[in-house]
């Protein structure tokens, strides 16, 4: 039960890991980034435009990604808080250890909810918003690129799903371990 016990410990370090990528990803402003004239960067909570000297920010929530990201974020919260509950109390019932699993993998279906739900939200916001429109100018075409907020909530994505495999490996040496 102490071998498995230990396979918790880099799953807390990832998980943790993945909660200040998550916290981060979400708390910054630039998912995708528009490399044209004008350029732009389009966040969860806003929008930001820039041709030549003048820069146009719109403050717009995309409601159903940021929805999901927070709740994301929030199990990923309460799954490091498992992750230590089981890791510090020894005399939990072995069944307790099933539980940030639960939290890992539904933190994960989160935010790999809000990744894809991202991209039609945001398509249909630009074709929805004038104010947004007006920003597309005649210049050169735009390149789009993945932004840093993005790379690090994929990232996070990709620490929680090995979290979740960790803390499966470690709950299955605990519930069906030798005592």
């Amino acid at each position: 039960m102490q071998r498995s016990r230990t396979l918790l410990i880099p799953a807390l370090v990832l998980t943790i890991l993945a909660l200040i990528f998550v916290i981060v990803g979400v708390a910054t402003p630039s998912w995708i980034v528009s490399n044209g004239d004008p350029s732009a960067e389009f966040g969860l909570f806003k929008y930001c435009a820039t041709s030549g000297v003048d820069g146009r920010c719109i403050e717009k929530t995309i409601v159903t990604p940021a929805a999901l990201a927070i709740v994301g974020l929030i199990l990923t919260l309460v799954s490091v808080l498992t992750l230590l509950v089981v890791l510090v109390i020894q005399k939990l019932p072995r069944l307790f250890s099933i539980l940030p699993i639960i939290f890992l993998v539904a933190a994960s279906i989160f935010i790999l909810a809000a990744i894809v739900r991202y991209f039609p939200s945001l398509i249909a916001e630009l074709a929805s918003n004038p104010a947004v429109r007006q920003t597309a100018g005649t210049g050169d075409p735009p390149s789009n690129e993945i932004s840093y907020s993005l790379a690090l909530i994929i990232t996070a994505l990709v620490l929680l799903i090995i979290s979740s495999v960790l803390g499966a490996l470690a709950a299955g040496g605990l519930i069906f371990g030798a005592e």
